[in-house]
């Protein structure tokens, strides 16, 4: 029994508490973008490239705040829908992510929707 007892304060764990918040968040917005066929990390990505132009895989991760394997997967996922577009960079190791005209439309019909579920947070929902 005394175990239970030395676990007890782990049920107030503010990681754990951020990770259920994210996860509420992320179905928010996918929910309002899904009828533009985007999830919120897709749009990130388009916007992220909207506001600073074709950028390496490694700066875009950072930008994104994720690992860069699960970019990879991400920008296959954009290359496939036709919304990002790779080429090489500087080296052979480097690759460039840009925005498809494709993706700059699928972003514009569907930030409307990013607005909405932008201010449903605003307000606490």
């Amino acid at each position: 029994m005394s175990e239970q007892r030395d676990f007890a304060d782990c049920q107030d764990c503010r990681c754990l508490a951020a990770r259920k918040e994210a996860q509420r968040l992320s179905r928010l917005y996918d929910e309002g973008l899904r009828p533009h066929g985007l999830t919120i990390n897709q749009f990130s990505m388009l916007t992220t490239l909207i506001l600073a132009g074709p950028l390496p895989m490694v700066k875009l991760a950072t930008l994104l705040g994720i690992e860069r394997t699960t970019l990879t997967r991400n920008v296959a996922l954009g290359q496939k829908a036709g919304l990002v577009a790779t080429r090489p960079g500087r080296d052979g190791r480097e690759r460039i992510v840009s925005l498809t005209a494709t993706g700059m439309r699928r972003a514009e019909e569907a930030l409307p929707a990013w607005r909405a579920a932008q201010a449903r947070v605003m307000r606490g929902e």
